[in-house]
């Protein structure tokens, strides 16, 4: 049997596969439109895939390179298929399980008027935005451009107003994923925090901030990427920037260079991580 064979130009175009979990509640043509603007079909190869429990959402996952997952977390069944079968029993936990396991960025939308806070609580298991409505997703059309990249390049940074220390840091990127994994191995999830050095102008001293068990992390801004980030891929780093401003940033190696995982392991060969002096902090009170 004789298969069609999609035009050339469609096959050509970036692939960006949307799983939503909308449990019984069938999705609104609206919604569906909504998408179709943030991927336009001359630009885009978009793969909607659909999920009405917390198990098809997780086997969806486990079988495609998902690129954002769009979750409405009133309408998901999160129950086990079988009494024997181990899952997370809301859908909170589902968030927080699909953010640690498979670093998906989650946009989690809930209309319920019950729970004032739940947008807290998503936002504080891992998920990347949250909505009350919807039609709100129109407005998340650069945020979700950014999630669904493939990689959430450091040498975007250099923008105006970065610090000189941390462009230093920035162009010599081996060495501070390598501290940052060697940072991870010890201590678990950190933030790297950069300053300048007052005794070496134009340097940097590093710093690796941990959860303080007294009050977590100083805002949401940083336990949401503390939740979410890959040691083996990412790092987090915390600085002031040149307009007095604190920034919090999630970073993600850029193509052709060294994850940290395998920076960590070429700065063990060579010796790198023996020079580098990182002081371990705890996160401040919020």
């Amino acid at each position: 049997m004789v298969q069609n064979i999609p035009p050339m130009d469609r096959l050509l175009r970036p692939a960006v596969n949307v799983l939503i979990g909308h449990g019984a509640t069938p999705i609104e043509q609206e919604f569906g439109a909504c998408l179709e603007e943030i991927f336009p079909e001359q630009s885009w190869r978009l793969d909607v895939h659909e999920a009405a429990t917390s198990q098809e959402i997780f086997s969806t996952v486990r079988s495609e390179r998902i690129h954002l997952c769009i979750l409405f977390l009133k309408s998901i069944d999160c129950a086990p298929t079988r009494k024997a079968v181990i899952g997370p029993a809301s859908a909170l936990g589902m968030i927080r399980i699909l953010r640690l396991a498979w670093n998906v960025p989650i946009i989690a939308i809930d209309d319920s008027f019950v729970q004032p806070g739940r947008g807290d609580e998503a936002l504080g298991c891992g998920a990347d935005c949250f909505l009350r409505w919807p039609f709100e997703i129109r407005r998340l059309k650069d945020e979700i451009e950014a999630m669904t990249s493939v990689f959430y390049s450091h040498t975007r940074l250099s923008a105006i107003g970065i610090p000189e220390p941390v462009r230093n840091l920035l162009r010599n990127w081996d060495e501070l994923g390598a501290v940052a994994f060697e940072s991870f191995k010890k201590y678990g999830r950190v933030v790297i925090g950069i300053e300048s050095d007052e005794a070496c102008p134009g340097r940097a001293k590093l710093t690796a901030m941990t959860c303080n068990p007294f009050g977590g992390w100083p805002d949401r801004e940083v336990s949401q990427g503390v939740l979410s980030y890959d040691p083996e891929s990412e790092i987090v780093i915390r600085f002031t920037d040149n307009g007095g401003r604190v920034r919090t940033e999630r970073l993600r190696t850029g193509p052709g260079g060294n994850i940290p995982k395998k920076a960590h392991k070429n700065g063990l060969l060579s010796n790198v991580l023996g020079s580098v002096n990182i002081k371990r902090t705890m996160a401040p009170l919020g």
